[in-house]
């Protein structure tokens, strides 16, 4: 057995990384899919994928910069979003070549309209067509809330320009603010509204039934004050590239054939 794996994970070190990504489809390998032959390549795979810790703004002003760009949950449940100074959306606004937001909730959809925002009232995880297409989707905390996350991703493909890029983020259920909360209240409630969690894994998964491949993933970085000093301090040097440093994940999708 141990043979057969070191065998499968030689064969796939020697390919390129685009090719390897290309041909790696873990229900061709096995039918079970907790089995080494399985795990192995599929944390090789994330491994390969994943990029240094950075902050999130970063990543966000790359992504989205003089493009087009569908920004899908606009509202963030409740409009009083709308007037803080972090609002994702105006930020987008402000630095994307051309928006149109979305969200399902009719008062905030009808609030931003009368401030001159392009915004509809729209369903993401619907078979409707928006009637444009986007070089950039963003889906900003908003995967960890619906019934189909799959759906999700399927609506953000069909709205894709040629060589188009969807970006996800969603919180860590590793990060270590929740496992010590866990710790102590026996317990962790982040968002009454989350019906799921997203890890890396799961995100790889999600992304091959929709059709679509994850290109790379960031670990959103931990802010100073969010656990005492001292355990960050000794975790950076413990686990400098630990996903329990991350609070958020943010993962950016393709379409297959993409370079």
């Amino acid at each position: 057995m141990r043979g057969r794996i070191d065998g499968l994970y030689l064969t796939l070190a020697q390919q390129t990384r685009d090719e390897w990504r290309n041909i790696v489809n873990w229900t061709q390998i096995s039918d079970n899919p907790i089995c080494p032959e399985v795990l192995l390549p599929v944390t090789t795979e994330l491994r390969s994928l994943r990029k240094s810790r950075s902050g999130y703004l970063d990543i966000f002003d790359n992504f989205i910069t003089n493009q087009s760009v569908l920004d899908i949950g606009i509202v963030e449940h409740d409009i009083s979003h709308i007037e803080s100074p972090t609002w994702k959306h105006k930020y987008i606004k402000e630095r994307a070549a051309h928006v149109l937001g979305i969200d399902i909730v009719p008062k905030g959809i009808k609030f931003l309209k009368e401030r001159g925002f392009n915004v509809r009232l729209a369903d993401a995880t619907s078979d409707e067509d928006l009637g444009e297409r986007f070089e950039r989707v963003v889906i900003g905390d908003v995967i960890e809330h619906v019934d189909n996350p799959i759906r999700l991703l399927q609506f953000a493909a069909r709205h894709l320009a040629t060589d188009g890029l969807i970006l996800v983020s969603t919180p860590n259920p590793y990060w270590i603010k929740h496992i010590l909360t866990t710790l102590v209240k026996g317990t962790a409630v982040t968002n009454a509204d989350h019906v799921s969690w997203v890890s890396p894994s799961a995100a790889l998964e999600i992304g091959r039934r929709a059709g679509l491949r994850l290109r790379e993933y960031w670990l959103m970085r931990l802010g100073k004050a969010s656990v005492k000093r001292a355990v960050l301090d000794l975790l950076n040097r413990i686990a400098p590239d630990s996903e329990l440093l991350a609070s958020k994940f943010v993962y950016v999708y393709e379409k297959p054939g993409l370079q």
